[in-house]
């Protein structure tokens, strides 16, 4: 990547009301191979003729894995003027600002990257701003610093 390009991601503004991605393809890409583990597994589960069980399992487990995928691809964090929504597979938690008491990203462990400390002291992880490259890593960092900056001022007033 080159200096500009690297410069232009770290420019980007956080984008207001929709799901936070460090690159346009993140999303589309996780979609994009569970629709593939789907077809795969039906057409391994369904198959016609001398189906094995194993087969089937095989087929189904295919399935469960793109059903997984396609959750990632669904969670993460979306950021606007009233607070903070945590999207996951199946729900979509808000929290105001004033109940943020900060983000950081952590290197992930059988859980989302990014870790939403409330003021309450629970930890909310969810996917996502963990960047690959240098680029990816500073635009996460200036949307994370953008965030507590937020929280900070809404528990202030």
């Amino acid at each position: 990547m080159s200096a500009a390009e690297s410069e232009s991601l770290t420019a980007r503004p956080l984008p207001e009301g929709e799901l936070l991605r460090l690159n346009d393809w993140e999303k589309s890409g996780a979609w994009a191979f569970a629709g593939v583990l789907w077809l795969l597994g039906g057409l391994i589960a369904l198959s016609v003729g001398d189906t094995k069980l194993g087969e089937s399992i095989a087929g189904l487990a295919l399935i469960g894995v793109g059903v997984m995928i396609a959750g990632v691809a669904r969670s993460g964090l979306i950021a606007d003027q009233q607070g903070i929504t945590v999207r996951e597979l199946l729900r979509s938690r808000h929290w105001g600002w004033s109940e943020v008491d900060h983000l950081e990203v952590k290197m992930p462990l059988l859980r989302g990257a990014l870790r939403v400390h409330l003021v309450d002291g629970r930890v909310i992880s969810t996917p996502g701003l963990d960047g690959r490259s240098a680029g990816e890593r500073r635009l996460s960092k200036a949307w994370i610093g953008e965030m507590n900056r937020r929280a900070a001022a809404a528990r202030i007033s």
